[in-house]
């Protein structure tokens, strides 16, 4: 089987991954024409078989996964050996750390702010300066590590970074993940870098099979661009606008406020009411009229009765001792006792 049939039975894109579950497929097959299963590749630079392969089917070609690290480099060097155009992404233990540093004065030249990193036992890669939309120098830095600032040690190293030249006031900060994925600047599609793209270079300005820096494109005298994604003229491969480019997520619809429900129309009910709400009802009257007849009457009792006799009659019958004793003492006070019932 030569390079170019495996290359169209992998759908012209092949993906190449490491990963960390567990797979029991022994070689790596995809179905040729008529269904059938064929054996893709088997080994690679080594004698022995790559037994952790496993490939699954993307929308535009083939994904595959390796177990280990050496099967995944052992597929890579059999893909670039067979010039089968692919992409593959930075093992983990490969990926560098990346700090932004805020509070660094843009004034100061940024070789200066990475010599004093590499004078505080830093492995530092490089520094580069952080502009804004309109290509303005921000007072941030982007600083990279080097491999060997992947242990935690040196990474919590990084993140503790408080002064940079003498200068206090440095804070390290993660750097702000992107709202889109990025874009590859050797092949012009995006979802990888050109760091670890082995697909054919493209152009960004034009439909010519060549990367950008080999393009003689004339801006004044060849017409517009054209994008190497769609196809159409008038614009560039990195164009937002471009069919082809990954588009941002609509924001979150709001929930709409709850509102309390219409009442129903009455033709008695008019809108000045409706709008006033529910009123509170007056308090009941309070009966007067028989507390100062009550008043008047007692008043009248004891304009007749002679308190200081009504005095003695309570006494006597306090110290009463049987109800014999009482009658007596009511005996004795009948006219006052006489006085009270005409009253009452």
């Amino acid at each position: 089987m030569s390079a170019n049939d495996i290359w169209d039975r992998l759908g012209r894109s092949v993906v190449i991954t490491p990963s960390t579950g567990s797979l029991t497929t022994s070689t790596l097959r995809t179905r040729g024409p008529g269904g059938r299963r064929s054996a893709v590749c088997r080994g690679g630079s080594s004698a022995r078989p790559m037994a952790a392969v496993f490939g699954m089917g993307v929308k535009r070609g083939l994904k595959l996964q390796a177990k280990t690290i050496a099967d995944f480099r052992n597929l890579q060097n059999l893909l670039v050996t067979l010039k089968i155009p692919f992409h593959t992404y930075s093992l983990k233990e490969e990926r560098e750390i990346r700090v932004v540093l805020r509070g660094v004065p843009k004034e100061l030249p940024v070789d200066e702010v990475k010599e004093d990193l590499l004078a505080q036992n830093l492995p530092v890669q490089s520094v580069r300066r952080i502009l804004n939309r309109f290509r303005e120098p921000l007072d941030l830095v982007l600083v990279s590590g080097t491999a060997e600032a992947n242990d935690k040690a040196t990474k919590a190293a990084f993140f503790k970074i408080r002064s940079v030249c003498s200068l206090s006031g440095v804070k390290a900060e993660q750097p702000r993940k992107r709202a889109l994925p990025g874009q590859c600047h050797n092949c012009q599609s995006y979802g990888h870098s050109s760091r670890y793209c082995f697909h054919s270079a493209r152009c960004v300005k034009c439909l010519g099979d060549h990367g950008t820096a080999q393009c003689t494109r004339n801006r004044d005298t060849d017409g517009p661009p054209a994008c190497v994604l769609c196809k159409q003229r008038g614009h560039t491969a990195n164009y937002l606008g471009c069919p082809r480019a990954p588009k941002r997520a609509p924001p979150p619809e709001k929930a709409a406020p709850r509102r309390a429900p219409a009442r129903a129309v009455s033709s008695t009910l008019s809108y000045a009411r409706a709008a006033a709400g529910p009123r509170n009802a007056p308090p009941a009257a309070k009966n007067t009229s028989t507390s100062a007849d009550d008043l008047s009457q007692l008043m009248s009792v004891i304009t007749v009765i002679d308190t200081s006799e009504l005095a003695i009659l309570a006494k006597k019958f306090r110290t009463a001792a049987n109800p014999t004793e009482k009658l007596i003492c009511l005996i004795e006070h009948a006219s006052l006792v006489e006085a009270i019932k005409n009253k009452f």
